[in-house]
């Protein structure tokens, strides 16, 4: 059966099928089953992929390059937190049968700017050969201990082009931008790349998730990672000049509790590294300049421990902030030069 997914509904949803295919990918839940080489369809309009939802980790029979047979029901899946999303095609309650624990995975399809019908190829292995970030690698922030932890996510574009929406009033909802879970698959790693790297090498099933057709790399081809995410210093002053600059310091809490609002109260430790970060940031790309516009800064003394330590670290400011009314209690503030 061709069953179609990503954005259509499948005539033979509710229904139990079996089908045959090579397992290409194996996720946390599930696993990727295409048709091999020389055993397709011939109609370019749909996917001869399929993805197959165990719920947990799928079983030692659907091992990556297995020959198999499974038998489900077909579902069209809607993530709860998003249920006016295009349905992703699946089969469910599988029953998996091992035909070969051995057989070749099918040849990747290259994927070229302008070729934008991506529905026909979902589930298939594809590849790109070039990908440029537009969105850098995403994660969460534990802002007590001012520490990361990635997820791996990041978004690009094949043709290098930034994704702009269009002239007029209905947007295209980008499908230039492809989306890449660099760690999803078992055995690979998390990919942490910014804003204007290449990413190349690229292979690997493409899934559907947050609306955007993602690529999850295979973990026996890695891609490889080009380019720096370093930011580009402001020029240096004339000397009849004065310098005004701005700097978002992101939700700048300091180490003590502030009983007026519910605000993370950040360790000694953690505190110090966000100073020394800002100060960094402050010194060598903004160039220290005379004025600074600072936002999201819990207090005044928060503001005036960042004036310390830019004392400290050679650059002389008084620091002036501005009570807003924000509910996170954060305000805005100045750092002017005593000079």
């Amino acid at each position: 059966y061709e069953i179609q997914g990503g954005g259509a509904a499948s005539p033979l949803a509710g229904q139990v099928v079996t089908t045959t295919g090579v397992v290409t990918a194996l996720k946390r839940n599930g696993f990727f089953l295409q048709s091999p080489d020389g055993e397709t369809d011939g109609d370019e309009r749909t996917s001869e992929g399929l993805f197959v939802f165990t719920s947990t980790t799928p079983p030692a029979t659907a091992a990556r390059g297995a020959l198999v047979r499974v038998s489900g029901t077909v579902t069209e899946f809607r993530p709860a937190s998003d249920l006016t999303s295009p349905p992703l095609t699946e089969l469910t309650d599988p029953i998996v049968e091992l035909l070969s624990p051995r057989a070749s995975l099918p040849q990747p399809v290259r994927l070229r700017a302008g070729d934008w019908d991506l529905e026909r190829y979902e589930a298939m292995r594809v590849e790109v050969a070039s990908l440029t970030v537009v969105g850098p690698t995403g994660g969460s922030v534990n802002e007590r201990n001012a520490t990361s932890t990635t997820n791996g996510v990041f978004y690009g574009v094949i043709a290098g082009g930034r994704p702009f929406r269009e002239p007029g009033r209905d947007w295209d909802r980008n499908p230039e931008r492809l989306r890449v879970d660099s760690d999803e698959q078992p055995g690979t790693r998390a990919l942490e790349v910014g804003a204007g790297m290449t990413v190349t090498g690229l292979v690997g099933p493409l899934d559907y998730g947050f609306r955007t057709y993602t690529i999850l790399p295979d973990p026996d081809s890695p891609p490889v990672v080009a380019g720096t995410t370093s930011a580009t210093p402001v020029p240096a002053a004339a000397g009849d000049e004065f310098t005004v600059s701005s700097f978002n310091l992101q939700r700048f809490f300091d180490a003590t509790d502030d009983p007026g609002i519910d605000e993370p109260v950040l360790t000694a430790a953690a505190f110090q590294t966000r100073l020394g970060k800002a100060s960094l940031a402050i010194r060598t790309v903004l160039g220290a300049p005379d004025i600074l516009g600072v936002q999201e800064v819990e207090n005044l003394a928060a503001l005036q421990a960042l004036a310390d330590r830019l004392g400290r670290d050679g650059v002389s400011y008084r620091a002036y902030l501005e009570e807003g009314n924000d509910v996170g209690g954060i305000d805005v503030g100045l750092l002017v030069k005593s000079t």
